[in-house]
């Protein structure tokens, strides 16, 4: 193979290289949008359900029963926090 040959090899593989960086940047970016939107969605929906059953007028050994729920809004209201700062 000749010289120019192997610097054209390499040229084609640094420049496609780039691309893929700056592809799976932008991916990467859309991706987490997609993610915040879709986690800050169910989040908000939780916490309205959340509030609804709380405030139905049931008993407060019922509300008892609300516990996961409210470990699990707590859970995705922090996912949502450290998505957003990191």
């Amino acid at each position: 193979m000749s010289k120019e040959r192997i610097l054209n090899n390499w040229l084609i593989v640094g420049i496609l290289s780039l691309v893929g960086a700056y592809l799976t940047y932008i991916l990467g970016y859309v991706a987490m949008s997609v993610f915040l939107l879709v986690n800050g969605g169910s989040v908000f929906l939780l916490g309205l359900y959340m509030y609804w059953y709380l405030t139905k007028g049931v008993t407060r050994k019922e509300n008892l029963g609300a516990l996961p729920l409210i470990l699990l809004y707590l859970m995705s209201v922090l996912l949502l926090i450290y998505t957003l700062i990191r």
